[in-house]
């Protein structure tokens, strides 16, 4: 992707996944907070995938509780 487009949000998407498993770059970042501003849906599914994400977070806790117990 050159400099002179911005990310359609299927591009943006992928981003919010990859955002999930490591950091992106600063015009990684700029580019999805510039996005995110603009597009309601896009924020939309970076709430979604958020909540999903810290939902699995609290089960994997509450399992790995019960195996000290």
């Amino acid at each position: 992707m050159n400099g002179d487009t911005m990310r359609n949000c299927e591009e943006i998407t992928k981003l919010l996944s990859k955002r999930q498993d490591t950091s992106l770059s600063l015009p990684e970042r700029i580019e999805l907070s510039l996005h995110l501003g603009m597009c309601a849906g896009c924020r939309n599914y970076a709430k979604n995938i958020l909540f999903l994400s810290q939902a699995c977070q609290s089960l994997r806790d509450m399992d790995t509780a019960r195996e000290k117990t």
